[in-house]
């Protein structure tokens, strides 16, 4: 979780998008987790073995697209689109970055493609799921990072398999 939370910080801050006011972490044992309005999910293959879910507040990620586009104009009947595959190359980035610091010499970690999502939703922890969850505040709203394993109970949408 430290990983991600430290690549998180420093893709935001570095960019020059938001300045980092705080942290909240809520290590495992949540029995339940509430997505904001755009998540995008990826996950590990073996042997992390995770789903992870970055679920950004609206003001947050149109910043972001803002800082991203500054010098491109964005059609505001496309914004919708530009705003999913914003999240999208968020979480490709962070999670890229973050497989340098599993240091698992000679063993390749697969990341799937992110999956966004759209509408506030709940995830009840069911069975064996396990949850962590960690919030980023930022100056320009929130992203919350969201843990969900093994990743063989969840399909790329955080439904649980059955």
């Amino acid at each position: 979780m430290s990983s991600i939370l430290q690549q998180t910080s420093a893709v935001l801050a570095g960019e020059g998008v938001a300045r980092i006011d705080g942290f909240d972490v809520h290590e495992l044992g949540l029995d339940t987790v509430r997505l904001h309005d755009i998540t995008a999910v990826a996950g590990f293959g073996l042997p992390v073995g995770l789903l992870i879910a970055f679920s950004f507040d609206q003001t947050l990620l149109g910043d972001i697209l803002d800082k991203a586009t500054a010098a491109l104009p964005v059609p505001e009947e496309e914004r919708e689109l530009y705003l999913r595959e914003t999240a999208a190359e968020v979480v490709n980035t962070v999670l890229g970055l973050c497989t340098a610091d599993f240091q698992l010499k000679e063993t390749a970690v697969s990341l799937s493609p992110p999956v966004v999502m759209e509408g506030a939703r709940s995830i009840q922890r069911r069975g064996d799921a396990v949850f962590a969850s960690m919030d980023i505040h930022t100056d320009k709203g929130a992203v919350s990072v969201n843990l969900f394993g093994p990743r063989h109970l969840f399909d790329d949408r955080l439904n649980y398999r059955h």
